[in-house]
């Protein structure tokens, strides 16, 4: 029963992927915009002219993003936590290059490293916290390249497209299993609670009245385990709808994310992140889910016949 029971999950997630694919079929072609000029390399960029902003593009809203969150994201971490400061330092490199460079084939190689950051974070969470699998840097190499090679001999709007669903690809990815792993963890610490008896930092602290506390205890900053696992939720939502706008958010969330789960200290037996479950074919569903929802976002902002 459990193995029909997966099968119907493969195949509804397959069935709304081939859904997704078919409205393609009502893409205008013939309403393609012609492509901007980047404003300091003069290069073609993967966006048409705005009002507005056509000759001084640039590329000042990433400018004003990095501006908000790269002084922030110097957090101390281990394994996730330290891919996640990371992956935020890489992207306000990559968010300097997108100032000068505007986005387009120029940038699309520093971009590479943000979105090669994301399959670290995701198979660091699929082996429990730690790469072990030997395959994984063939595996990696392998992506850069088809990925960087499409992007750099593909012409527009191809290349873009490309380039926005592999990265949009990710970024689903994220958002299903930091999903999952907040209710995932939220469920063990529930049944966990039923059966272990609490134990407190300090029993005379008012703070540890509450069984999910997570206090700080030379500043009292004040959390609630697991709840910080939502900002994971909420920064790598926003980043899939607004892209370059969303840096203000997005990263300073991880960011206070990685402070809140290293700086600390949980009454709670142990502060403990349950990863969500590995097997093969949950696997599946979330790999076509992603893509699916790539191509459906990416879809929704391509014109349509009539």
């Amino acid at each position: 029963m459990a193995e029909f029971n997966h099968c119907i999950a493969i195949t509804l997630s397959v069935l709304f992927l081939l859904f997704v694919l078919g409205t393609f079929i009502t893409v205008d072609n013939q309403d393609i915009p012609k492509q901007d000029i980047a404003k300091y390399t003069g290069y073609p960029s993967w966006h048409p002219p705005v009002d507005g902003l056509n000759g001084s593009r640039g590329n000042d809203e990433p400018f004003v993003g990095l501006l908000f969150y790269a002084t922030i994201v110097m957090v101390s971490s281990f394994e996730f936590n330290k891919a996640l400061g990371v992956y935020c330092l890489v992207t306000a490199f990559t968010n300097v290059i997108l100032f000068w460079a505007d986005i387009g084939k120029i940038w699309a190689a520093f971009g590479l490293i943000h979105n090669a950051l994301e399959i670290i974070i995701l198979v660091n969470m699929h082996y429990g916290g730690r790469i072990k699998s030997n395959t994984f840097i063939g595996f990696f190499l392998l992506y850069v390249s088809i990925t960087a090679g499409i992007s750099l001999f593909a012409t527009w709007p191809y290349d873009a497209l490309w380039f926005k669903m592999q990265g949009l690809c990710m970024d689903w990815a994220l958002v299903i299993q930091f999903t999952r792993t907040y209710f995932n963890t939220k469920k063990h610490i529930k049944n966990e609670s039923e059966v272990n008896p609490l134990i407190r930092d300090d029993d005379n602290d008012e703070r540890g009245e509450r069984n999910d506390v997570v206090y700080n205890s030379e500043n009292g900053v004040i959390a609630h385990h697991p709840y910080q696992i939502l900002l994971l939720i909420v920064a790598s939502g926003f980043h899939i709808f607004a892209f370059g706008f969303t840096y203000t958010i997005t990263y300073p969330a991880y960011a206070w994310f990685v402070y809140l789960d290293t700086q600390t200290i949980t009454v709670l037996p142990r502060k403990v992140i349950y990863l969500p479950d590995t097997t093969r074919w949950k696997i599946v569903v979330v790999t076509i889910c992603s893509i699916a929802l790539s191509f459906l976002t990416t879809r929704l902002g391509l014109p349509s016949i009539g």
